[in-house]
């Protein structure tokens, strides 16, 4: 597996601590600005994604996170509990008080565990409560049974827990996958099917290093760099089946194949030592 590593000495917004789920990391990019214009996260929580906000953007949720004292000090248990269902995908989207948030909120199950800072899980456009943070968790089971999660925050400034309570509003949003603008089908290469209604930029979650080539359709179309150093791909209004690979250079190829090269003749030789030996002995 190739590991790309951005050029940019600066991390992409969008870059975490916590779990992060690729399948939505895909984007939509304005096609003259290069300014972030939808993808999968608005189209199954709208007003929930990264990106700048309005006032009154957000709608309300319906449920509510209440919490009361753990039995150990310093921490304030949620609820209600959350179940997730095998072969599902979801969003947890958060509708966050008029406080300041800051700790550790942990989501918890039967070999289930996330973790994620508050007010910033990483950078500005990750899980938090900035001011252009994303407000959605996706979640998610591998387990083939029923898994119940339950939520806990450890603040880490001074005070009751308590002050915390209610946490927030929330729900948890089912999607599916097959329903989504940017269907992923491939990590490694990318590949993905793409529908859009207007001319937009593809930001993948590929950052971007020299030699990485898109096919739109089978058809070679430029890669650009969107603002945050990812490979973006020109997309035209329709449905598009969109590939991301890695050509490594002649330079590289030839040294890869002259190192496979050095390494087969070294075994050739070392195994007709060996049978030089066997015979000597016989």
């Amino acid at each position: 597996m190739f590991i790309a590593i951005s050029m940019k000495s600066a991390a992409p917004r969008y870059a975490s601590g916590g779990v992060m789920d690729p399948e939505m990391e895909g984007r939509f990019l304005d096609r003259a600005t290069m300014e972030l214009r939808g993808g999968n996260v608005a189209a199954v929580a709208p007003g929930f994604g990264p990106g700048p906000r309005q006032a009154g953007q957000q709608p309300t949720l319906a449920g509510l996170f209440t919490g009361v004292l753990d039995a150990n000090p310093g921490i304030l248990d949620l609820s209600p509990a959350l179940n997730l269902a095998p072969g599902k995908h979801y969003l947890l989207a958060f509708g966050f008080m008029d406080r300041g948030y800051a700790g550790t909120l942990l989501i918890e199950g039967k070999d289930f565990f996330r973790q994620y800072s508050l007010p910033l899980s990483g950078e500005p456009r990750a899980f938090g409560t900035g001011p252009e943070s994303s407000r959605v968790i996706p979640l998610w089971t591998s387990s083939g049974s029923p898994v119940d999660v339950r939520l806990r925050f450890i603040p880490t400034t001074g005070g009751s827990p308590m002050g915390y309570s209610p946490f927030a509003r929330f729900e948890l949003i089912e999607y599916s996958p097959d329903r989504l603008p940017i269907r992923l089908e491939s990590l490694v290469p990318y590949r993905a099917r793409v529908r859009s209604d207007s001319p937009v930029f593809l930001e993948t979650p590929r950052l971007v290093v020299p030699s990485y080539e898109a096919t739109v359709d089978g058809r070679k179309v430029p890669v650009k760099t969107s603002m945050d150093g990812y490979v973006a791909v020109p997309i035209d209004p329709g449905i598009h089946e969109v590939t991301v690979s890695y050509v490594a250079p002649f330079p590289v190829r030839m040294a890869y194949w002259s190192g496979l090269a050095g390494w087969l003749v070294f075994a050739v030789v070392l195994f007709g030592r060996f049978l030089f030996r066997v015979k000597e002995t016989l």
